[in-house]
């Protein structure tokens, strides 16, 4: 599997790390991802802190990619892109008791970029809160792609003032006009409308939106 270049400016990263454990430490103002764990097995993950400002673009508080057994708890993330990213060819994810504020949430994907194929598996989301952040629970894939989401699930969740506190996207693209370096808005077009990636999920009646 082949390192995401988007992470060479990332805080810490980590890439065919087994068993691997973080704990008690704070990430602050990183100029790119905080945390990247690629093909990855056995990562657990708890109580740091990561912060970067509202507005900076790609300050993702961790990133997870081909990884597996990741578990992520009592941990509190605010940056200006996701709190938490699960991208393809992950499984066996458990996230609790994390707050997330601001950012855009705890995102699946995105999955299917340029007609890929992605699958994620097996992420389960439990008593995390959301403050001021641009969605709560996010799914995005691109058009024209192929694989699946399967078996996500959000259970007792808090938001508060979150713009979009439940969001699945299967139109989704990141690069739009002049900011479209490889024709992704062609792309799209081309593409048949059908979604990129196979959804299924859950959101429990035991969550809780406020303005």
């Amino acid at each position: 599997m082949s390192i995401d270049k988007s992470t060479k400016l990332q805080a810490l990263g980590f890439h065919h790390c087994d068993t691997l454990q973080l704990k008690g430490f704070t990430s602050k103002d990183s100029p790119n991802k905080h945390i990247t764990i690629q093909s990855c097995h056995g990562v657990t993950i708890s109580k740091v802190h990561i912060r970067a400002p509202r507005d900076s673009p790609n300050t993702d508080g961790i990133m997870i990619s081909g990884s597996s057994q990741i578990n992520i708890y009592e941990s509190v993330i605010g940056t200006g892109d996701d709190c938490i990213a699960i991208k393809g060819g992950s499984s066996n994810i458990n996230i609790t008791h994390v707050a997330c504020g601001p950012g855009h949430g705890i995102s699946i994907g995105s999955l299917g970029v340029w007609k890929g194929t992605n699958t994620v598996e097996d992420v389960h989301v439990r008593n995390c809160n959301f403050t001021r952040t641009t969605n709560g629970a996010r799914i995005k894939t691109f058009n024209g792609g192929i694989g699946y989401a399967k078996a996500i699930s959000f259970e007792d969740i808090t938001l508060v003032a979150s713009k979009n506190p439940i969001i699945i996207d299967q139109q989704y693209s990141k690069f739009l006009g002049n900011d479209d370096p490889k024709g992704e808005s062609a792309q799209k077009s081309e593409a048949s409308r059908s979604p990129a990636a196979e959804v299924t999920t859950e959101v429990t009646s035991n969550s809780k939106i406020s303005s």
